[in-house]
This record gives C-alpha cells, sequence and structure tokens, in this order.
C-alpha cells in the first residue's frame, strides 16, 4: 500500500510538472496570449510571415511600434542572439500583429516597457519626465561609509520603473529598477536612456559600449563630450538593475 501512494504521488507530481511548465515559460518571458509589447530596439524589428524563413521579410517594425502577442506556442521558436562575445539574448521568434501585418518577431527586440518619448529630445531621467511626467521626489539625508554627508532621492515612473539618485561625495550614483522587463528588456532601456538617440543637436551618435561580462553582472561605459560614465546592469530577484556611476575629480 505505501509503495502504491509513493508511485502515485509521483504520477500526481510528474502530471502537475507537465501542466505547469507551459505556464513557467510565460512567466520567465514576461508576456502571454494577446499581451501588448512595444519595439525598443533602434535598428527596428523585422517582422516576417514565416519563423525560419528569412527570406519571408514582410517589413521592419522601428521604435515605440505596439505589437500584439497571437502565439500560443511562444518558445516554439527558440532563438539566440549575441550582442557581445559574452552577452546573449535567449529569445523566440513569436507571432504577432503589428498594425495591419501578422507574423513572426524577434522577442528579443521588443519590451513590456512603455516606450519613451522619442520627440522630448532629452536623454537620462529628463527623457523619462517627459515622457511620464514629473513624478514627486521623496529625498532623504545620507552619509557615507567614510562620514562624508550624501542625499538620495527616489521617484516612480508607472509601475514599472523606480528610479533612485545617490549623491556620495562627489560620485553619483543612479539605479533604475525594471519590473516586467528580461535582459534584453533592461539593455533596449539602458541604452535609450544613457544614449543621445533622441537630442535634436547631436551631430554624433554617443551611446554605451559592452566592455565586459562578470557572472551575469554586465559592464559599459559611455562618453558625452569630456566625461565617462560607467553602467551596469544586473539581475536582483525578479527585477533587473540598471545603475550609472559617475565622479567629479576634485579641482
Amino acid at each position: 500500500m505505501d509503495k502504491y501512494l509513493l508511485t502515485m504521488r509521483i504520477v500526481l507530481f510528474a502530471l502537475i510538472t507537465f501542466y505547469l511548465y507551459p505556464i513557467t515559460v510565460k512567466s520567465q518571458r514576461h508576456y502571454q496570449l494577446n499581451d501588448t509589447l512595444y519595439v525598443w530596439s533602434m535598428q527596428g524589428a523585422p517582422i516576417y510571415e514565416e519563423a525560419d524563413n528569412p527570406g519571408s521579410k514582410i517589413k521592419t517594425y522601428y521604435y515605440g511600434e505596439a505589437a500584439r502577442v497571437v502565439d500560443t506556442k511562444i518558445d516554439k521558436h527558440k532563438d539566440n542572439r549575441y550582442i557581445g562575445k559574452d552577452f546573449k539574448f535567449s529569445g523566440a521568434m513569436v507571432k504577432v500583429i503589428m498594425q495591419k501585418d501578422t507574423g513572426y518577431v524577434y522577442d528579443g527586440y521588443l519590451s513590456a516597457l512603455r516606450p519613451l518619448n522619442p520627440r522630448s529630445g532629452n536623454r537620462g531621467i529628463q527623457l523619462l519626465e517627459a515622457s511620464f511626467g514629473k513624478e514627486p521626489v521623496v529625498t532623504e539625508k545620507t552619509r557615507t561609509s567614510n562620514g562624508q554627508q550624501g542625499e538620495k532621492s527616489v521617484s516612480e515612473y508607472g509601475k514599472n520603473i523606480r528610479y533612485v539618485k545617490e549623491l556620495k561625495g562627489n560620485c553619483t550614483v543612479e539605479t533604475f529598477t525594471l519590473n516586467n522587463v528580461r535582459l534584453n528588456g533592461a539593455y533596449y532601456f539602458m541604452m535609450t536612456v544613457y544614449s543621445n538617440y533622441f537630442l535634436k543637436d547631436a551631430d554624433s551618435i554617443e551611446e554605451p559600449d559592452f566592455t565586459q561580462n562578470a557572472r551575469g553582472k554586465y559592464y559599459f561605459t559611455v562618453k558625452s563630450g569630456a566625461e565617462r560614465k560607467r553602467i551596469t546592469i544586473q539581475k536582483s530577484g525578479n527585477t533587473y538593475e540598471v545603475s550609472s556611476f559617475e565622479c567629479e575629480l576634485p579641482e
């Protein structure tokens, strides 16, 4: 009888795992059937009639375009893309509707985050303020480990973006905590916020360069004039954190 009960428990566990597995996969993807995603890649997102046929391209949709997921087998056409030697996106070709076109798009170019305003002419936190409106800021005084006075301010932008700015001596640390995104979403958010894509008077492109992957923590640098900023992306629980570090040299 004990062996029979043990066998039945194992079978029951296997059945539960089998039926819950697709839900787990969708949870990892952060989207499911009928969800709306948005193009975040500045190079655009090509849409294809067939998932496995590069020659079936319909057209390319660009930053901010909406895509409604109509795929019931999201992980059927898995596809990995590399940004750098040690920087890989794990994704899939997913069936979507974009305007009047129905086809397959690489989901690594898409994010559930609402796109920012490309006409704002801003970058950094000013870009978020122009896109979401200026949010209430909570500020508190802090003290660094070596006794220097500092300041910390916190604000929220929508349901999925939390912004923290810390002044530590002559250094400024910014951290965006992003909910409901994967690594690709955090990457394209970082590229959009810290590049000069939307600046109207820019005469050349300034965007973060990937430098290394240190055990899942991704490092970038971006130069703006004479200034150089260090940026990192790392997973923190169910969120991703995009942080930048910048220090003023003493005069």
